[in-house]
């Protein structure tokens, strides 16, 4: 599948509305883009469908700005298949500018969505820095949440059973990737829908296991009441259970009772 390429900049897609307003990211990510165009610089907009390969980690450095849709970042593991990194949103970004040696270098990042990224080439960068120091603090700003959230994707799968990161992965998705009902109520709770089409390999490549693990961990998760699918839409109908199963085995001198059920998930990859 090929990016769609517009002629010129084209204005950012106007950001869902909620109650405190813009975020921080989104206003960091704005006001990157707004200083630029103040200093004269035309940004390179693009637009692509689905499914598209938007950076394989061997371009050009340059840093990318998510103004709409949902991307996924990737890295090859030495079976051949893919380990998911993340996800991101709008207003997000990524990429490397190559100033240093950082564990998100070298990905794939594919569009899970239909979306839309600004390109700012590390060249046009270096030039807007040398021009306006603001350009300097807002990419160090925004590349440290771009680390952070890395980091934190990490945390929340590492030294746990399948069950656990699944469970955390699913919550994390949830929280940053809400479905907004067209007949939501403001201040009443709702069952969060992720907001994204994922496959059980998707979900298997993030939580570095296998489609057979995923699917039954699924199930189970459903038997629970803790989960709703319908037509591949995940919903989390009971986040304190989630969490309940996510805490599970976090701590390595905790050990099951002898002659006791093993802990939920605790199965092999």
């Amino acid at each position: 599948m090929r990016a769609i390429l517009s002629d010129g900049p084209k204005a950012e897609s106007s950001p869902k509305s909620t109650p405190d307003g813009p975020s921080q990211q989104e206003s960091e990510s704005r006001g990157l883009l707004q200083l630029m165009r103040e200093e004269g610089f035309r940004i390179a907009q693009r637009s692509y469908v689905a499914g598209a390969v938007i950076s394989t980690g061997e371009d050009v450095a340059a840093l990318y700005v998510l103004t709409s849709g949902i991307v996924s970042l990737s890295r090859a593991r030495p079976a051949g298949k893919e380990a998911t990194l993340g996800l991101l949103r709008e207003w997000d970004v990524f990429g490397t500018l190559e100033f240093a040696e950082d564990p998100i270098r070298r990905v794939q990042v594919r569009a899970v969505t239909s979306c839309e990224v600004a390109k700012l080439p590390r060249s046009l960068l270096e030039v807007a820095v040398g021009r306006n120091p603001s350009v300097a603090l807002k990419l160090i700003t925004l590349q440290d949440a771009q680390l952070t959230r890395y980091q934190e994707f990490v945390a929340r799968i590492s030294s746990r059973s399948i069950g656990a990161r699944l469970a955390a992965v699913l919550l994390l998705l949830a929280e940053r990737f809400p479905k907004i009902p067209s007949n939501g109520q403001p201040g009443v709770a709702q069952p969060a829908t992720i907001g994204a089409r994922l496959t059980q390999e998707e979900l298997a490549a993030m939580i570095v296991s296998t489609r057979e693990s995923v699917a039954t961990t699924m199930g189970e998760l459903r038997r629970l009441g803790a989960i709703q699918v319908c037509s591949g839409m995940i919903t989390v109908v009971d986040p304190e259970k989630l969490r309940e199963i996510s805490g599970r085995q976090m701590s390595r001198t905790s050990r099951p009772a002898r002659n006791s059920r093993p802990p939920y998930g605790s199965g092999g990859n």
